[in-house]
Formats: structure tokens, sequence, C-alpha cells
């Protein structure tokens, strides 16, 4: 990416680098990998992840549960007490809408569950609003969660 290097040892990892986000996301599954920018170096070992903002020039490394950041591969959203304006940003890129929290209450109300990703937007949607009484509204490509 833009702001690290990443060197491969032999191992499953994934990396998360979105355009117009602030932090970089790297996941270790198995294996280990050496990240490294201008003026740090970390190797990471398995179920650890490492996150760099772009404002800040050290890996922040934490252990994770790695199937959440791994489950794409399998065909699902995999969230573990995420946030729904997290769950949004993901929902958001994934279907190409846009989507626009207007209660700021409900950006930090959390869900936990498997979705499959080939499921309509509005099915999704539908069961997130099942589980924590969220409301929302569907114009074209512009969602607005209320």
């Amino acid at each position: 990416t833009k702001e690290q290097n990443l060197t491969v040892l032999g191992t499953i990892f994934n990396v998360n680098a979105v355009k117009n986000e602030t932090e970089i996301i790297t996941t270790l599954v198995e294996g280990s990998i050496l990240l490294s920018n201008d003026l740090n170096t970390s190797v990471l070992v398995p179920s650890q992840q490492a996150r760099l903002s772009q404002d800040k020039s050290d890996f922040e490394i934490s252990t994770v549960e790695v199937e959440e950041f791994i489950s794409w591969r399998n065909g699902v959203f995999s969230f573990t007490n995420k946030s729904l304006k997290d769950i949004m940003k993901v929902l958001s890129r994934w279907y190409d809408v846009d989507i626009l929290i207007v209660n700021e209450e409900m950006e930090n109300v959390g869900f936990t569950g498997v979705l499959n990703k080939q499921q309509s937007i509005e099915n999704i949607l539908e069961i997130i609003k099942s589980t924590n009484n969220m409301n929302y509204k569907i114009e074209n490509k512009h969602i607005t969660i209320e």
C-alpha cells in the first residue's frame, strides 16, 4: 500500500486498505508477515492484527478473532458486536450504495451475526432491523438509517 510495505513469509493474511479510509488493517491467519514503513517494522504472528493510521507512523498491534476479517472469502459478512456505523461502511462498499445514519445514537448500536453476501441489501437491512429496532429508507442508491 502507499503507507506500508508488507513482506510475506509463508502465510495466510488479509489486508484492508480502502481508499478514503483513515487506517490500514492487516490481519494474520497463519504463518508470519513482516510489516514496515519508513519509520517502523513489526512482525505479526497468527491471530494478530496491525492497524496503521494515516496520521501515525507506528503499527498498533492487537489479538483478534480472525474469522471476522477473512469471512468474505467464504461469501459471508461476519460481525461480532460491530457498531452499525462500521457495518454500514462495509455494506456501502459491497453494494455500491451511499448510506447515511441520521440518528447519531444508532451509530454505536452493536450487531452480531453472519450474513450471506449474496443476499440483497434489503434482506440484510431487514435482518439488522429485526434485532436492533432500526428503520431505514431506500431511494435508488441512497439508504437512510433513522
